[in-house]
């Protein structure tokens, strides 16, 4: 009797279900280049397959140079949603109050093993003395399960 028997791989994703926590920051620019900064902090998020939203979480960070002597605020904080998609994809809106307006756009990423890699960009405005500047942004977060 020989045996026959093969592994079968059935092309199922891994289960992503947990808590994932790890750095989270953008870099900001306004008037041409002459103001730049980055916001430094955290991501912290759940992913829960069964739920809605998949993916929900909160994010933290504080500009460290030009944009922090101006005055502004000096922590900034605000929520990360998203879904899971076609493996290995995932993708979402987040969102950052900045004084008078916020960063809000959309985010695209993929795991790396139990890591979700994420990236995003875009614009917002904030105030100074009396003035509203236009700012663009591009950032990134990596969270890994805990």
């Amino acid at each position: 009797d020989t045996d026959t028997d093969t592994d079968v791989d059935t092309g199922l994703p891994p289960c992503r279900d947990g808590h994932y926590t790890g750095p989270f920051g953008f870099e900001a620019s306004a008037l041409g280049g002459a103001i730049e900064d980055r916001c430094e902090g955290t991501v912290e998020l759940d992913i829960l397959e069964a739920a809605e939203p998949q993916i929900e979480g909160t994010v933290r960070c504080a500009f460290k140079g030009v944009i922090a002597s101006l005055g502004l605020s000096s922590e900034y904080g605000g929520s990360l949603v998203g879904a899971l998609g076609t493996h290995p994809e995932a993708s979402g809106q987040l969102g950052v109050a900045i004084d008078t307006d916020s960063v809000s756009d959309d985010w695209s990423g993929s795991f790396e093993a139990d890591t979700l890699l994420g990236a995003f960009d875009g614009a917002f405005t904030f105030s100074y003395s009396d003035r509203t500047y236009e700012a663009s942004y591009t950032g990134a977060f990596q969270a890994t399960l805990e």
